[in-house]
């Protein structure tokens, strides 16, 4: 598994990767099915370097968002397929988010 900045000609399979992991959670199943526009990655947060991308065998198998603060950074999201939860999928993007904003260029190359 690798882990790269998101291009912006993914954007929708990204969004549908969200669209899945989203709807396994049941209690938000319902809203999300009634309102499928509420899934939505910014183009500019891809633009910005804010999304980073879990590849492995050439597929998209989750991302994050790091979003700049005024003093720090936060893990706008975290999505990943759902066949792959609770395996190094999910920790990967958390520990690379944190060593971006620990060295201070989560947002900005």
């Amino acid at each position: 598994m690798i882990l790269r900045d998101a291009r912006p000609d993914e954007r929708r399979a990204l969004e549908e990767l969200q669209r899945r992991a989203s709807l396994m959670w049941e209690g938000d199943r319902h809203y999300l099915l009634a309102n499928p526009d509420v899934i939505e990655l910014p183009l500019a947060h891809i633009s910005e370097g804010c999304v980073r991308v879990a590849e492995g065998a050439g597929q998209a198998l989750g991302f994050s968002v790091l979003l700049p603060r005024e003093a720090d950074a936060v893990i706008d999201c975290l999505f990943v397929e759902p066949d792959r939860w609770r395996q190094a999928v999910v920790r990967a993007p958390v520990e690379d988010a944190a060593a971006r904003a620990w060295a201070g260029r989560a947002w900005r190359r």
